[in-house]
C-alpha cells in the first residue's frame, strides 16, 4: 500500500528561483531514496510556495527520509530561502495516508 505526504516550501522574497533550483537538485536523491515512489511538484504564485506531494511505500519510509535529510544538514542550507526555515517544511508536513478509493 502507498503513503501519501505533502509537503510545502514557502520562498521568501526573491527566492523562488534558488528553491526551485534546490529542488531540482535535491529531487534526484529523493526520487531514489529507498521507499520513494513518485514525487511531484507544484508552485503557487499567489504565496510563493512549492508544494510535493508525494508517494511512499509507507510512513515509516518517509520518516526516515526526513530524518537523513535533518542529518544531512539541510536545515543550513534552506535556511536563507525558506520561511520558517526546515523546521517549518518538518512541522507542516501533511500526512495523507493511503488512498481511500472514494
Amino acid at each position: 500500500m502507498s503513503y501519501l505526504v505533502c509537503v510545502d516550501f514557502k520562498c521568501k522574497d526573491g527566492a523562488v528561483e534558488a528553491v526551485g533550483e534546490m529542488l531540482r537538485a535535491a529531487l534526484l536523491g529523493t526520487r531514489a531514496y529507498d521507499g520513494c515512489q513518485q514525487i511531484d511538484v507544484y508552485f503557487d504564485e499567489t504565496c510563493n510556495t512549492y508544494s510535493a506531494l508525494e508517494v511512499w511505500d509507507s510512513a515509516d519510509h518517509y520518516k526516515a527520509y526526513l530524518q537523513y535529510r535533518t542529518d544531512s544538514g539541510i536545515a543550513d542550507a534552506v535556511a536563507p530561502v525558506l520561511e520558517g526555515g526546515w523546521d517549518a517544511v518538518v512541522a507542516n508536513v501533511k500526512w495523507l495516508g493511503a488512498n481511500t478509493g472514494i
